[in-house]
């Protein structure tokens, strides 16, 4: 079936289908491992760099989501960034001919939720991790900027 203009909004949540947005030009500087999130405005995936650097590239359809709130999105990546509360911000882009955004960062290996399943002996997490975790907080609540979507996957 040929495809018009208009896209499935699927496109984002399997990149690997021929046409997919990852055919795009700009994507194609990155090789594309696996997805490792999705959340209300698109996926993220873990991918690798022409130069084999790990990298995540989260692909925002803003088909459901405004140009401000991509903007605001690549803003917040760069801010938590240069507060070393976030993965270390890379670039970000749109790709207007498949309303899609996409912000590039490094890839962290593990989030809170990960450790506590891979340790499910543990009842706990350790002193050291909770104030780390603690200390990226302070600096972002000191932003004036409050988490809305703070659970373990995101941390």
């Amino acid at each position: 079936m040929a495809r018009g203009k208009h896209e499935s909004p699927r496109e984002l949540k399997n990149p690997f289908r021929r046409h997919s947005v990852l055919s795009v030009d700009q994507l194609r500087h990155y090789r594309i491992i696996k997805r490792i999130g999705r959340g209300s405005f698109g996926a993220v995936y873990k991918a690798q760099s022409e130069d084999g650097e790990a990298r995540a590239l989260k692909l925002v359809n803003l088909r459901e989501t405004s140009g401000d709130d991509f903007f605001m999105e690549c803003e917040m990546t760069k801010l938590f960034s240069e507060l070393k509360s976030g993965p270390t911000y890379v670039k970000s882009w749109r790709i207007p001919s498949k309303k899609v955004g996409v912000i590039v960062t490094e890839l962290w290996d593990t989030t809170l939720g990960k450790y506590m399943d891979n340790n499910s002996e543990r009842k706990s997490v350790p002193p050291l991790v909770l104030e780390k975790i603690q200390g990226q907080l302070e600096r972002i609540h000191d932003q004036g900027i409050s988490h809305f979507d703070l659970h373990a996957d995101n941390i």
